[in-house]
Order: C-alpha cells, then structure tokens, then sequence
C-alpha cells in the first residue's frame, strides 16, 4: 500500500461514483420524480452539459494557474487580502454544503430504516465519523469509500433486482 498520500484512478472514480449516487438518490431524486416523473432523464441531460462545462473551466484554471494551490496562486498574483476573502468565501461554502447534506442525510436516514433513532444522535455519529476521516488524508477516505462499495453492492443489486420481480 502506498504510503504518501495518493489515491489512483480507479479510487478516484469510486469516490466520484459515491458522490454522485448520494447526491442523486438522497437530495435530488426524493424531489425531482413526484415532479418530473418519467421526464426526469432531461435534467440528467442538463446536469451532464453543465458540468462538463464546470470541468472544463475546472481544467482551464488548473493549466494556467501552473497547477499551484489556487489559494496560493491568488495570494501571490492578487494580494494577501483577496487570497484570504476567497478561502473564507469557500470555506462558508463547503460548510453549507456540509450542514445541507447532513441535514438530507438524518432526514433520510430516519425516514427509510432508523424511524427511532434520535437525530442527534445520528449527527453526532457521522459529524465524528467524517471529522476522524478528514484528519486523515485522502487514501484514507478513498479505502473507506471502497469497502463501504463493496459491502454496499449485493444489497444494491438484490433491491434492484427486487423490484422487478414478480
């Protein structure tokens, strides 16, 4: 096993998979189907074009900034202040998304399979979880990532299979 940090390809695109499956089957289909129903398949549509333009502006600013830390970049390029204004603006960001995806996380959570459970204790649970897995790095979260995949998949795939039958 690697010692310096680095995660490869394949657990990148595993960790990508996890992002995008929670993001989809927790926050945006419980809203989207009583709406869209079977016409949901054109915001797929519309996500997938916006963010392959996201990507390539992502891809742009990492070419040209020399592939230097962006907060480093500003700081140098721009100035001391901005460099500082733009990590707490992102900062305030990420932990929105933070607080929004626990809050999504415990509502569903208690909704689907732990109706008794009492929230704070499901906050306080997953709050130290991901707090011990940031203090780590990211070879860490990607090893996590793929064992919870692989005890995650033949429960996925006997639901899915489950649905269709008769």
């Amino acid at each position: 096993m690697k010692k310096n940090g680095k995660i490869s390809t394949v657990q990148l695109s595993l960790i990508m998979m996890t992002a995008v499956g929670l993001k989809n089957h927790v926050t945006i289909l419980p809203h989207l189907l009583p709406s869209a129903k079977r016409d949901g398949w054109i915001s797929v549509l519309l996500a997938f074009g916006l963010i392959m333009i996201w990507c390539l502006l992502l891809f742009y600013i990492h070419k040209s900034t020399g592939q230097t830390n962006i907060f480093v970049w500003v700081e140098t390029n721009i100035g001391k202040a901005p460099g500082r204004m733009l990590s707490i603006v992102i900062s305030i960001c990420f932990a929105s998304l933070a607080a929004v995806s626990l809050k999504e996380m415990v509502v569903w959570t208690k909704v689907s399979y732990l109706p008794v459970t009492p929230p704070i204790f499901e906050i306080i649970l997953f709050t130290e979880f991901c707090f011990f897995l940031a203090s780590t790095n990211i070879q860490t979260i990607a090893i996590t990532n793929t064992i919870r995949i692989i005890c995650r998949n033949p429960v996925w795939f006997f639901c899915g299979n489950r649905k269709y039958s008769i």
